[in-house]
């Protein structure tokens, strides 16, 4: 099979495989890394292509200024492509892009390039040093290498990190203080940037000579599905993926098989990676394969629950705040204050007129069955819910009108119901994405040492799921919050380290200089750790106040079991909630 195919043959598709490389890398980063299903690499190739051609008719520029000026031009597309699809995703993204794609193709099959059907056009030439194939596929080459490291380099930082919390969860995006649409942009611009770049390599490859079907929108889908396939999020992928798209054809050519069955080939590669979610064949390789830190265990610990081995005490003390709420604290020192809060979602009302006062340096509890409207409340006062009437403030400052990222900004943080941590990073890495700027590597090695969790290298892919709670809830500290707003973060942890934690979220405004709010089922948690207790049912407060007065309450016993509940508190099916007031069941325990 070789014998029949030349060296030129070998040399041209070495070069096509480096361009076709950044061409998959362009694809790959922005599918692996934010999650975007962008069909349109050709098109910002076929930029680069241009511009190239474009510029060789009126300008006599060196290949370094040209291949720069292919990289450029294509950037302005590329924030065009993005500010169209910000709000886009999934199947909605892949369909604009497409059509975008298409556009493209069409505009270069009808108009083709810069005298490209003129007798007098001028010729783009390699430089003298450059003109072997040989020569320039090493150029090309390096070039395709240091697109990857400084990728590689990019992902390392804060920004580059904050991608991932795009491609899992914008709303944990947005709650570390980053803008999705920022981060979007971004990525849409890197994404053309390596295209145009690879248009540029493909222009000098053929000296100008460029044919409109190769931007075909067909070709997108292919380099998509090759991306897919070989994990092209990093420039081994990409450097696999472009062989692959290079090469298949030609050795299915030579053997007499239609070159198109190729297409076919990184389909189905595609649908094997996707079902499997192994996050393309590259991922397994040994120096691609992530692992755990040294001398911790790969496996996930058998218990939930955080790393501390120190056994604690089921009862602990509770502490009187000095001032809070209760005891007529005025507006301006409130570290947050909601007035007269209504949220309705049509015609149902998930918070009618909520009033609630948290002083600096309290840590405060709200409970309430299922349905109550707790999250509602967090999500309003972190700017995730669209629309309220009421006022919100923090440190006398009003929120309204302000986006989740600019509230977080201006020291709101925030946990979730579910974890939204992102298993690729260490913990370490992202704990500092919460930093936005600079990280203070002391307070995030104090928060670690603090919260007893995994060291800063260990990856959160090898933590269990009760820790990577905690890690989250230490990633929020790392912003050094004004008001900390906590959604169950005991969920998945047993009950001594429930309390352990309860422990140290008592601790919270003392040590980090933070009010919090804390919401969780668990309320014996919540009794031990908090100093006022707001309590929602049907998004009405029904009670406020010190928790050992407020779990006596009729109004909420009712709002946990209904008109019905038992006379003696202890009888309730509620562990340590109506019976935390009662002096004969702290006693017993």
């Amino acid at each position: 099979m070789a014998g029949s195919l030349t060296n030129d043959t070998w040399n041209f598709a070495a070069i096509t495989a480096v361009w076709e490389g950044m061409l998959v890398l362009s694809a790959g980063l922005l599918l692996e890394r934010v999650g975007l299903l962008a069909l349109c690499p050709m098109s910002f190739a076929g930029v680069g292509v241009y511009t190239v051609v474009y510029l060789t008719q009126h300008e006599s520029l060196p290949l370094p200024l040209m291949l720069a000026a292919a990289l450029l031009a294509a950037i302005p597309v590329g924030i065009l492509v993005g500010g169209i699809a910000l709000r886009l995703r999934g199947v909605n993204l892949a369909v604009v892009t497409f059509a975008f794609a298409m556009v493209t193709s069409t505009f270069f099959n009808t108009f083709g390039f810069p005298a490209q059907f003129s007798f007098d056009r001028k010729a783009l030439m390699r430089p003298l040093v450059l003109t072997s194939d040989r020569d320039f596929f090493l150029m090309a080459y390096s070039v395709l290498i240091l697109v990857g490291l400084l990728l590689s380099l990019h992902s390392r930082t804060e920004r580059g990190r904050a991608w991932l919390f795009v491609r899992s969860s914008e709303r944990a995006c947005l709650a570390t203080g980053r803008s999705v649409a920022a981060v979007k942009i971004e990525a849409f611009v890197i994404s053309a940037a390596i295209a145009g770049l690879a248009g540029g390599i493909m222009a000098y490859q053929t000296l100008g000579s460029v044919s409109p079907s190769l931007f075909d929108p067909l070709q997108a889908i292919s380099l998509v599905a090759v991306a897919v396939m070989v994990g092209a999020g990093s420039l081994t992928g990409a450097i696999v993926g472009g062989i692959f798209v290079a090469v298949l054809p030609i050795v299915l050519g030579d053997i007499g098989i239609n070159s198109t069955v190729s297409s076919a080939f990184f389909g189905i590669g595609a649908v094997m990676v996707l079902s499997k979610g192994t996050g393309g064949m590259t991922a397994t390789w040994p120096w691609i394969r992530r692992s755990p830190a040294p001398g911790v265990s790969a496996a996930p610990s058998s218990g939930s629950g955080t790393t501390a081995q120190t056994p604690v005490a089921r009862q602990v003390g509770h502490r009187e705040p000095a001032g809070s709420p209760a005891s007529g604290s005025v507006t301006d020192a409130c570290a947050l204050e909601i007035q007269g809060l209504t949220v309705r979602y049509g015609r149902v009302m998930a918070l009618s007129d909520v009033s609630l006062k948290l002083a600096p340096g309290v840590v405060a509890g709200l409970i309430g069955p299922n349905g109550a409207g707790k999250s509602t409340l967090i999500d309003a006062v972190s700017g995730f819910v669209p629309s309220y009437t009421g006022r919100i403030t923090v440190a006398g400052q009003a929120l309204e009108h302000l986006s989740p990222n600019a509230r977080a900004r201006h020291g709101v943080a925030r946990t979730f119901q579910t974890c939204r941590t992102m298993p690729e990073l260490t913990v370490g890495a992202y704990m500092s994405v919460f930093a936005r700027h600079h990280v203070d590597q002391n307070l995030r090695d104090e928060l670690i040492d603090y919260f007893e969790l995994p060291p800063a290298n260990q990856l959160i892919e090898f933590v269990d799921v009760g820790t990577r709670r905690v890690v989250e809830l230490a990633g929020a500290l790392v912003a050094r919050p004004k008001v900390l707003l906590l959604d169950e973060p005991a969920a998945g942890l047993g009950d001594l380290q429930s309390i352990s934690l309860g422990n140290k979220i008592r601790a919270l405004p003392m040590r980090f200089d933070c009010s919090v709010l804390l919401i969780e089922h668990d309320v014996e948690l919540v009794r031990s750790a908090v100093d006022e207790l707001t309590v929602l049912d049907f998004g009405v407060v029904v009670g406020n106040g010190r928790p050992g007065e407020v779990l006596k309450l009729q109004a909420v016993a009712d709002a946990y079991l209904g008109d019905t509940a038992p006379a003696n508190p202890q009888s309730m099916d509620l562990p340590g909630a109506m019976a935390a007031g009662d002096p004969s069941a702290q006693a017993s325990r």
